[in-house]
């Protein structure tokens, strides 16, 4: 099965291999992982791709791939890429998020919408669903975003392009992802993403460990019924600001830039 191999791969393997540590548990390879990996696991993770990789002839399949972990002090592009740790059996509270009128359990998926830098993320899953191990983003741009240029102290995070483009500005150095390709962003690397291209772009984005789903809480708002999405507001870039540091996120420059 896809799945099988997607959560058999070298990244997922590893973090499910630190938690096992953690828990005391036993480490398996990855054959026996793939043999013995939890049914009600494997449904839930089943379902969060079925939402994602749904047919729609306007925009590509996703396909399920593997790759292995890149030098944490560079950042890695490629046709594949994105891989997921895998959740432990067990949802201890600590990791916190808020899901509203929704069991925090593994049998559900998320689908709460967030604002942030004018970029709409639907949250698929946060930390308390996965143990704290990932959290799990689908976004949207609509052809007129960008992130402030930032380093993560405490999280790393991936991303996949499902259907547009986006430029990634990774230590200073302009990468273009288009539909298909992925790039791993290290915690400690510079990074900023950006969608000027005029036409919206769908992505993927995945935080290890999950942080990116409490930081987005604060720093960002749930989206309003019927809510147009635009430009972050003055008061929307001074939440983003105070935000930050609390979630050992460092902005770099002015941001938005002065017009």
């Amino acid at each position: 099965m896809i799945w099988e191999k997607f959560i058999g791969s070298e990244i997922g393997l590893s973090a499910w291999r630190r938690g096992a540590a953690c828990r005391g548990g036993s480490v398996k390879t990855s054959s026996e992982t793939n043999r013995h990996f939890p049914a009600q696991t494997k449904a839930q993770i089943g379902r969060v791709w079925a939402r994602i990789s749904a047919p729609d002839p306007n925009r590509p399949v996703l396909q399920a791939f593997q790759v292995k972990a890149p030098d944490r002090h560079e950042a890695s592009v490629g046709r594949s890429g994105m891989s997921m740790p895998v959740p432990p059996k067990g949802i201890p509270p600590a990791f916190g998020c808020t899901i509203h009128e929704k069991e925090t359990t593994m049998s559900h998926t998320d689908s709460t919408e967030f604002v942030l830098a004018g970029v709409v993320m639907k949250r698929l899953l946060c930390g308390q669903q996965t143990a704290g191990q990932f959290c799990l983003f689908e976004n949207r741009s609509d052809g007129n975003t960008k992130t402030p240029i930032h380093v993560h102290a405490k999280d790393d995070e991936t991303v996949y392009i499902i259907e547009g483009e986006l430029k990634a500005v990774v230590d200073g150095q302009p990468q273009r992802l288009a539909a298909g390709e992925s790039i791993f962003l290290p915690r400690g690397l510079a990074h900023q993403l950006m969608n000027t291209s005029g036409k919206p772009c769908r992505y993927i984005l995945i935080g290890t460990p999950a942080l990116f789903d409490r930081f987005l809480e604060e720093a960002g708002h749930e989206r309003r019924p019927d809510e147009v999405v635009g430009p972050p507001t003055p008061a929307e870039i001074e939440r983003l600001r105070e935000a930050a540091p609390r979630f050992g996120i460092t902005l770099l420059s002015d941001w938005p830039p002065a017009e």
